[in-house]
C-alpha cells in the first residue's frame, strides 16, 4: 500500500504520524547510545584532560626555563666582556 501511495506522492496522516514517531524513537535511541558512550569513557576523558593540562604546564615551564637560560647567557657574556677589557 505504501509503495502504491509513494508512486503518487501521497501520504496519509497515519503515515506521517508513524514516520514522525519512528524518527523520534531513532533520535532517542541515538542520544541514549551517545550518552552511554560518553559516560563509559568519561574517566578516559578526564585523564586525557589532566594529561593535556600537565603538558601545557610543562611547555610553559620549559619556555620560562629557556628565557632564564638566555638571560644567564647574556649576563655571562656581558660579565666576560668586562673582564676582558
Amino acid at each position: 500500500m505504501l509503495a502504491f501511495r509513494a508512486q503518487f506522492g501521497e501520504t496519509s496522516l497515519l503515515d506521517e504520524l508513524v514516520r514522525k514517531g519512528a524518527e523520534r524513537n531513532l533520535q532517542f535511541a541515538i542520544e541514549m547510545e551517545v550518552n552511554e558512550f560518553l559516560a563509559a569513557h568519561a574517566m578516559r576523558r578526564d585523564a586525557l584532560d589532566a594529561l593535556l593540562g600537565h603538558c601545557h604546564q610543562l611547555a610553559a615551564n620549559l619556555h620560562l626555563f629557556h628565557k632564564s637560560v638566555k638571560l644567564i647567557r647574556a649576563n655571562f657574556k656581558a660579565a666576560s666582556m668586562k673582564i676582558g677589557e
